[in-house]
């Protein structure tokens, strides 16, 4: 059977920023599979977003209180959860109703792996329930697995966000991601009250400020947020009233992430250094700013999101052979070669993304932005031979 991988299309409820349109989902994504043989569709992960939404009200925090195994996952946490998911399904109908009319011909078997901007699903049984609906899935209530396995292909598929300490959901400990908090207390307090002093919109925006206010939730890497807030301050703003208003909004939004008690860092991680560059934010300028996050990432130490060849040694070993590692999470599409036995082609390949992307251009402070969308197609000849196409659109803007 023929497969299709997509990843990281952050569906929204549309409360706080812009996500991809239903018209866009359905041509380029479903008309396309629709138009070949059968598929295999594998959303690999943060195909919803839970984070970037107008429900996380002051108090309601998915990371309070937790412990070892998040089994005390708060009931309030639990209903938000359920209401995003709700908005989101209700925004993306006509997606909903192609997809079960492909599945219902036999035309897709849809396959859905959680991510971390969808990990609460995991968590939340009722949305858990109305996600299986939405894509099609067969009815149960159990959890959704966080791998996908092929052997006819030889592939072994994750989100990839195990390998990020900032992104990684550790039940086990009892830690939650940072990453979460990030976008709840950082990003999202700050677009709430940076658009509202500077009368921008919270959602589709019509000026460039509006653009550059949201754009923070796409910024790559998060360790350039810092960077971006001073490059829009100093770049898109000449009014001191205004920077006095962009510059308070950004102070708050830093302090209500910073004085969260459920997270601590080490000195040589990517947590540490981005706390340290985030309150050095508040004051420095953006050369100064440059420089003091060079000095800090010097010191943070060989992560976890450097060991995608290694898992793939550790899939072949757990009795999953698999020559072709697939990944998404890092928005960053591609196709590596593997060192490895010389009569066997291994490979690790990134479903990039879909949505909007911002990062700084090389050797600079200054960011610019593309719309990226991407798909990985695996199909078999007659012969039996498998090819693996990844194909990529981007629209720099």
């Amino acid at each position: 059977m023929r497969h299709v991988f997509v990843s990281d299309l952050h569906l929204s409820d549309g409360t706080l920023g812009t996500s991809v349109r239903e018209n866009e989902l359905i041509r380029h994504l479903l008309e396309p599979i629709a138009a070949g043989p059968p598929t295999r569709l594998v959303l690999l992960g943060d195909v919803f977003e839970l984070l970037r939404s107008e429900a996380w009200t002051p108090g309601v925090e998915p990371w309070k209180g937790v412990s070892a195994g998040f089994t005390n996952f708060p009931t309030l946490v639990r209903e938000k959860v359920e209401l995003i998911t709700a908005a989101i399904i209700a925004r993306y109908p006509k997606f909903s109703a192609r997809l079960r009319s492909l599945v219902a011909e036999k035309q897709v078997d849809p396959v859905y792996v959680p991510g971390n901007h969808d990990y609460m699903l995991q968590l939340a049984p009722n949305a858990r329930l109305a996600v299986r609906r939405f894509l099609s899935l067969p009815e149960s209530t159990e959890r959704f697995e966080t791998y996908y396995y092929d052997r006819s292909t030889s592939v072994y598929a994750v989100h990839g966000n195990q390998y990020d300490n900032l992104n990684w959901h550790d039940e086990t400990k009892g830690h939650w991601a940072f990453g979460d908090a990030i976008v709840i207390r950082l990003v999202n307090e700050f677009l709430r009250a940076a658009s509202g002093r500077l009368l921008q919109p919270k959602t589709d925006p019509d000026t460039p400020l509006a653009q550059a206010i949201q754009d923070l939730d796409n910024v790559e890497p998060s360790t350039d947020l810092p960077l971006y807030f001073r490059y829009v301050m100093e770049r898109h703003l000449t009014d001191p009233a205004d920077r006095d208003a962009l510059a308070e909004s950004w102070r708050a939004a830093v302090d209500s992430l910073l004085a969260l008690q459920h997270f601590r860092a080490n000195e040589g991680t990517t947590q540490w250094a981005l706390r340290k560059t985030l309150e050095a934010s508040k004051s420095e300028t953006l050369a100064r700013l440059e420089a003091t996050l060079a000095e800090h990432l010097k010191k943070v130490s060989r992560g976890r999101d450097d060991k995608y060849i290694e898992d793939l040694g550790l899939v072949r070993a757990t009795g999953k052979p698999a020559d072709i590692f697939i990944y998404g999470h890092t928005h960053k599409p591609g196709i590596w070669p593997v060192d490895g036995p010389p009569e066997r082609s291994r490979y690790l390949i990134n479903t990039g993304c879909w949505r909007r992307v911002v990062q700084r251009k090389p050797g600079t402070t200054d960011f610019h932005g593309r719309h990226v969308q991407t798909l990985l197609w695996i199909e078999q000849d007659a012969q039996g031979v498998t090819r693996y196409r990844l194909e990529r659109s981007e629209e720099v803007t």
